[in-house]
């Protein structure tokens, strides 16, 4: 059961259900991009004869016994650890990474703004708003509010013609580093005082973090910082990472706050379609409970040859608890979908040696995830 999530006025507490292992289907057999490795066991087991269930099944008893053993630990010497969501993770230095941060459904985002950019930007807003005509005979600005702690949020109407929804612009900053915020979205006009609770909130708690530095108390970090902080709210964090040593692997990192706990897990919802993938030749190189610096949680990885090239699906989930911000759902994926050209002018570069030096960079990741203080 999920809530809506839209709107810093709606506060929810719901995760919006991660898809799992994305587009791992697609790279073996030409699911449609659109679909997930999870999201297609549905239609591909509706074409699957009792019969046939019954064989695949039987096949991935067999070559259960191909899993890796232990593999040599990566050292992790060039590294430096990054805060995402409420979790901080290790990385090498090179890493490039994009990220994104919601609060009850909205962005919110940094901006390359200095204080002075800033500045014209709200005022250019701000003049926007007020040249623009309400169905009241009003401007579109209803109230300018200035946070004694940094930051001012421009609460307008969202429709011109329309009286119960409006639409808050919300800035922050931090000095100590300088970092410039914007968080924008609907607000229910029955939920204005909630809404200015949570802003209010997020203006008292934001404070700059350097590029090595992690949280040594509760909070959401956010790009260049973190709202300190243990109230319960949506929360979402997606970040992705590419490293150029690993051509054509793909990091992605998702963390999101519930309502309530998922029952299936992702060894629950995967065993079923790893038959169906073993059959057609992929190989199940580990399956099993995790737990990184005590985080619970259990990993699924697969991997497959396609027209000579090695395909990879690693995937590690922690369930999380319901209603908490410091115990989030938590789930990390390494992929390696191929190099779509190869011919004499781009040729093949596997990002793997082979399948031992791919779970070393991926136990060398998963190893250092730790959530932060206060869970």
């Amino acid at each position: 059961m999920e809530a809506d999530v839209s709107g810093i006025g709606t506060v929810t507490g719901t995760r919006v259900r991660a898809a799992g292992t994305r587009e791992f289907r697609r790279a073996l057999s030409g699911v449609a991009p659109a679909q997930t490795f999870w999201e297609v066991e549905s239609c591909l087991l509706a074409k699957v004869t009792a019969t046939r269930l019954a064989f695949l099944l039987i096949a991935l008893i067999l070559l259960a016994g191909c899993t890796q053993g232990n593999v040599e630990a990566m050292e992790r010497e060039n590294w430096r650890r990054h805060c995402f969501g409420r979790l901080s993770i290790e990385l090498p230095r090179s890493a490039d990474v994009t990220e994104v941060y919601r609060i009850e459904g909205d962005l919110f985002e940094r901006l390359p703004d200095s204080a002075g950019q800033l500045e014209r930007r709200i005022e250019g807003r701000t003049k926007e708003l007020e040249e623009q005509q309400h169905a009241t005979g009003r401007s579109m600005l209803i109230d300018r509010v200035v946070y004694p702690a940094g930051g001012q949020t421009l609460m307008s109407w969202e429709w011109p013609d329309e009286e119960d929804m409006l639409w808050a612009d919300a800035f922050f900053m931090t000095d100590d580093p300088w970092r410039a915020y914007r968080y924008s979205g609907g607000v229910s006009a029955s939920l204005e005082k909630r809404a200015d609770a949570l802003l209010r909130g997020i203006a008292g708690g934001l404070q700059g973090l350097e590029p090595e530095d992690v949280p040594g108390a509760p909070g959401f970090c956010v790009d260049g910082g973190w709202i300190a902080g243990t109230g319960f709210r949506s929360e979402m964090m997606d970040v992705s990472v590419r490293l150029p040593e690993y051509p054509g692997m793909v990091l992605s990192l998702l963390s999101s706050t519930q309502a309530e706990v998922d029952k299936e897990t992702l060894l629950d919802r995967g065993m079923l379609s790893e038959a169906i993938l073993v059959a057609q030749g992929a190989t199940r190189l580990r399956k099993g409970k995790r737990s990184p610096g005590g985080v619970s949680g259990g990993e699924y990885s697969m991997a497959s040859t396609e027209s000579g090239q090695r395909i990879y699906t690693f995937a590690w989930e922690a369930p999380g608890k319901a209603v908490s911000v410091t115990e989030p759902y938590l789930l990390a994926e390494m992929q390696v979908f191929g190099q779509p050209v190869v011919d004499d002018d781009n040729p093949y570069e596997p990002p793997f040696e082979d399948d031992e030096e791919a779970l070393e960079l991926w136990d060398a990741i998963i190893d250092s995830i730790r959530l932060l203080p206060g869970a």
